[in-house]
């Protein structure tokens, strides 16, 4: 995709038969509309974000004005669309040739479309990328908040239990019977679990296993 924009955007468009006619295809006015775009798309994002902030605000783990600025900013845009673009740019020059002038003006315009589409996601590299760290420094939202460790902390014991589960229901394989435990806790998420945490998780296997089996 990038070879392809590249290819456009220095790609020049003979209009005459003289060189003197010859100018590029992406001009210096599709320049100035790309930048354009490129603020305008900035700014419907966060009138996007900023429209749903009540609901987003309180949904889930929630999220607070700072993290609504940063996703509005640092969203990358025209993933997607360089697909497409580049798809539908295909598409025209397979169903078109250079021997008809409205078939070259439909060439034209993709090639102009796929330019902008790409412009804009070079400029979401250029320039929202490297400003991404500095404004979540700004922000204040390198450091984690109360809720994220929250959150972190109850995942981190969810997956110590299933682990613990999946351990207990291993070893009642005879080919796991031999197994040492404290060799498995050095390898594993389980190091903070004592003999005693293993022999409780042994018996609640045991009270939901059937008697028979």
């Amino acid at each position: 995709g990038g070879c392809v924009w590249g290819d456009i955007v220095s790609k020049p468009n003979v209009t005459g038969s003289r060189v003197e006619d010859a100018r590029f295809l992406f001009g210096a006015s599709d320049w100035g509309y790309l930048f354009l775009l490129f603020f305008l798309i900035i700014v419907i994002r966060f009138f996007l974000v900023f429209a749903f902030y009540p609901i987003t605000s309180r949904i889930g783990i929630g999220s607070n004005w700072r993290e609504a600025v940063f996703m509005s900013y640092g969203g990358l845009r025209g993933a997607v669309g360089i697909a497409l673009a580049l798809s539908l740019h295909a598409k025209v020059y397979h169903l078109t040739s250079e021997s008809e002038r409205s078939d070259m003006l439909f060439r034209g315009d993709t090639a102009k479309l796929f330019g902008m589409v790409g412009g804009i996601a070079l400029l979401t590299l250029v320039i929202n990328a490297p400003t991404c760290g500095p404004l979540l420094r700004k922000l204040g939202l390198v450091t984690p908040t109360e809720t994220r460790k929250k959150v972190v902390e109850n995942y981190h014991q969810h997956m110590i239990q299933f682990v613990l589960k999946e351990y207990v229901a291993l070893l009642t394989e005879e080919r796991f019977s031999n197994v040492d435990f404290s060799v498995v806790k050095e390898h594993t998420c389980l190091g903070g679990i004592t003999y005693e945490q293993l022999m409780r998780a042994v018996q609640r296997h045991k009270d939901k296993s059937p008697s028979d089996l």
